[in-house]
């Protein structure tokens, strides 16, 4: 009796998952790169309303003057 043991998996399930988790990321990759341009984006214009209202704070406080009207630099 000649009993064949199959262990481990063939080339083509290996294959196959390769293929499944290619088309997986070629799906989420371009969502997860919006998603990461968007929050820089918008930590961005956060650290310049920062720095803009430093510079007005600091302005008031030290008594140079200060801007009429805000600027959009964006």
């Amino acid at each position: 009796m000649n009993k064949l043991i199959k262990k481990g998996f063939t080339l083509v399930e290996l294959i196959g998952v390769i293929i499944i988790l290619g088309v997986i990321a070629l799906i989420t990759y371009p969502i997860i790169d919006k998603s990461i341009k968007n929050s820089k984006e918008q930590a961005l214009e956060r650290i310049i309303d920062n720095i803009e209202e430093a510079a007005y704070s600091y302005s008031v406080e030290h008594d140079i003057g200060y801007p009429t009207k805000k600027q959009s630099y964006i």
